[in-house]
């Protein structure tokens, strides 16, 4: 085996457990995704009313 095929091989192994990696992540993600309620919609949105409506302001008086 020559030393450009073995290097080969190993980048190939590494991009590989790269996309292995990113194909867990997302599955993760969706997984979380999917288990979000209408009720943590709700509580976020009171967690951070404030800093929303601020935005809304914001946004609204330069228009």
């Amino acid at each position: 085996m020559s030393k450009s095929s073995n290097d080969d091989s190993i980048a190939a192994r590494t991009m590989e457990q790269v996309q292995q990696g990113i194909r867990k992540h997302g599955i993760r993600a969706k997984k979380r995704v999917a288990r979000i309620t209408r009720k943590d919609v709700a509580n976020y949105f009171k967690r951070n009313a404030f800093v929303i409506l601020t935005m809304m302001g914001v946004i609204l008086g330069k228009s």
